[in-house]
Parts: structure tokens; C-alpha cells; sequence
């Protein structure tokens, strides 16, 4: 019970960190947690925790989204059930909200399609039979993930190419984040030299980062993370590749202070970056042969000497000089 609780509070604290106060919140007795799925029209997801979530009962869900039909509802509880029992990770929360959000969003798009189209049939002939713009709007409104954007499939193939997202800035501080797709512990060396080898990057005040990938050699689930001077950035950044359920991939934020202390707004603005620039980069799907295990202890399995410590050395020479 005690454990539940702990677990309870930091997938609490890690969504709070990933989505925006007016976005995500729980109750006092921390067992209600409300996600906004649309804002426009309004949509709400509210998960009533059982007192042994996450270690055996699931959440129970209400769906508060007045503009989607019934019939949408009821299946959108379905897909949430179905994603419950083929998860690898306890932990439900990130990926209930995630589909949800997406689920509702093609759902308002092919309501949008149908009075498009039955405005277009209006205005140029007699709209078809029921049948045939039935059988078309339910092709249009089968769920989908939303595909990689365009010009990040390379990422996926060639590895350590790195994509950088887009500059947040709050207070004079600004952050940046940038992801790889990455095989292996040299993929994610490579890949570090390969930023902090770009001058305005090594001079960053801090350059967190962690990775996460599954080596089929020894059948373990590897991954670490580095603080880079900002203590706990390191950490909430390892706990967004879990939640995200994102393997095979390095994630590097980094942040030039601008003289004003944010308090934490800063681990808001390092998790949100990190995120987009994930989704951005079409990372959120698995490379071949990977396993969404949970992480085994930091530093790698079998004991193996963690990559990133000689890296984050490198960066701290390449500061200096």
C-alpha cells in the first residue's frame, strides 16, 4: 500500500512536470487525476485511482467530451481498456492521456469531414445514399498515430543524426532540445561529441540528457542520464523516455541561463522541449527488436560501465578549454 502510494505520487509529479498546470491536476487525496484532452471543444479524461494502482487495479475512467458522440465514447473506453492489459509498464497515466488526446482529435476531424462533405453535396447534387456516406466517413474516422513528420525518417536511419528542436525561451533563459536515434551505447557517444562539438552547445550553461535503449545482445534493457550541474534534470528526462515509452533514443536539453532563477518552471521547460522534440523527430515508435521493459538499475546490466559518464567528462574539458 505504501508503495502504491510512492508510485502514485511520482507518475503524479512526472505527468505534472510533461503537461501544463491548466492541462493536468489531481485532487487533494491525490486518487483524481484530470488530463484535458481538447481544449476546443472542451474534452476532459478523469482517472479515479484505486487505492492499489499502479501494483494490481487499474484506474477507473470517466470520459467528459460532450461534442463526441456516445457511440465514440464507449469505444474510446474500449481502446483505453485494450491499451491497459498489452502494457508493459504499470504505470498507465501518459499513455491513457496520449491516446485519448489523439483519439478525440481524429474523431472532431471526421466530424469536421462529414459537414464538409454533406455541405459540398448539398451545394453540387443530391447527398449519396446513407449507406455509401456511412461506410466513408467510418474509413475516415478509423484511429490512427499520427505518422513521423516529414524529414525526421532519417533519424531512424542513419544514426547519430540528431534533430533539434524548437528554442523555448522564458526570462532570458533559453532551452533546447535535441534527440537521436540511437542502437547502441557508441551511437549515443557519437552522438554526444557530435553536439558538443557545435560551440554554441558546449558553452550551454547545462546540457542534461538521458537514453534508453534495448540491447539484444544481452537481452537487457540499458540506460542512464546525466544532471549536467541542473540536479534532478537528468532523472525527469529518463522518466519521460519511460513514460513516453520511447527506446532507442538519446535526448540532450540544452539551457543557456539568462541571469533569472525560473524555480520549477525550469524542469517544465526541460521535460516540454524534450517531449516535442520526440514527437517531432517521430521517435515514439519503437526501433526493430526493441523491449518496452522497465529500466533496469542506471548504468547499464551485467554491470557494464555506463558511456555517458566519459561523455559528460568530455563536455566539461570542452567547457573549460
Amino acid at each position: 500500500m505504501e508503495d502504491d502510494g510512492a508510485r502514485r505520487r511520482e507518475e503524479a509529479e512526472a505527468l505534472a512536470s510533461i503537461y501544463p498546470a491548466d492541462e493536468f491536476w489531481c485532487s487533494d487525496d491525490g486518487l483524481v487525476w484530470t488530463a484535458v484532452i481538447c481544449r476546443e471543444p472542451r474534452a476532459e479524461l478523469h482517472l479515479h485511482l484505486p487505492l492499489t494502482y499502479p501494483s494490481s487495479e487499474p484506474p477507473a475512467v470517466v470520459i467528459d467530451a460532450p461534442s463526441l458522440r456516445p457511440t465514440s465514447v464507449s469505444r474510446l473506453a474500449e481502446e483505453l481498456a485494450v491499451l491497459q492489459s498489452q502494457s508493459v509498464s504499470l504505470e498507465i497515466g501518459f499513455a491513457w492521456i496520449q491516446h485519448a488526446a489523439q483519439f478525440v482529435a481524429a474523431e472532431l476531424e471526421a466530424s469536421e469531414l462529414e459537414a464538409s462533405i454533406k455541405a459540398a453535396a448539398d451545394a453540387a447534387s443530391p447527398l449519396p445514399s446513407s449507406g455509401t456516406l456511412s461506410s466513408q466517413l467510418t474509413a475516415e474516422a478509423t484511429y490512427a498515430p499520427p505518422a513521423a513528420c516529414a524529414g525526421c525518417a532519417a533519424l531512424a536511419e542513419l544514426p547519430p543524426v540528431i534533430f533539434s528542436g524548437e528554442p523555448l525561451t522564458d526570462r532570458k533563459s533559453t532551452f533546447q532540445a535535441h534527440v537521436a536515434r540511437c542502437a547502441s551505447t557508441a551511437d549515443v557517444r557519437a552522438a554526444l561529441r557530435h553536439l558538443l562539438a557545435d560551440r554554441k552547445i558546449a558553452r550551454a550553461t547545462h546540457n542534461q540528457f538521458a537514453w534508453r535503449l534495448w540491447d539484444a545482445t544481452r537481452g537487457a534493457q540499458l540506460h542512464d542520464n546525466d544532471d549536467d550541474g541542473e540536479s534532478g534534470a537528468g532523472s525527469k528526462l529518463a522518466e519521460l523516455l519511460e513514460l513516453m515509452g520511447a527506446n532507442g533514443v538519446l535526448v540532450v536539453v540544452s539551457r543557456w541561463y539568462g541571469g533569472i532563477l525560473l524555480g520549477a518552471d525550469r524542469f517544465k521547460h526541460i521535460v516540454a522541449t524534450a517531449r516535442d522534440a520526440i514527437e517531432r523527430a517521430g521517435l515514439m515508435e519503437q526501433p526493430a527488436g526493441a523491449h518496452n521493459a522497465r529500466p533496469a538499475a542506471a548504468g547499464g546490466a551485467d554491470g557494464a560501465r555506463s558511456p555517458t559518464r566519459s561523455a559528460g567528462s568530455a563536455k566539461r574539458r570542452a567547457r573549460h578549454r
